[in-house]
């Protein structure tokens, strides 16, 4: 996260999370060669379904598809335990 601060990167981070419809993004982990963010939502109501996911490299960024959601999850399960 401290490298994509640096680097301007967050403030690019956070405008797609806006165009996106949500309101931050929080680092996660670091999952293979990426820098794993999770968009949020404004509000604080339950929802249902898999978190939005940013995945992050040194050129480039975008939102993780559906297996590499779940790929994210279960790294990040076994990071927490």
């Amino acid at each position: 996260m401290e490298t994509d601060r640096r680097s301007g990167r967050l403030d690019a981070l956070l405008k797609f999370a806006e165009k996106h419809g949500y309101k931050s993004v929080k680092y996660r982990c670091d999952w293979k060669k990426y820098r794993v963010y999770e968009m949020i939502m404004e509000n604080k109501q339950a929802y249902i379904g898999f978190p939005t996911f940013l995945i992050v490299s040194d050129t480039a960024f975008r939102i993780a598809n559906d297996k590499e959601t779940l790929s994210i999850l279960d790294h990040i399960a076994e990071v927490d335990k």
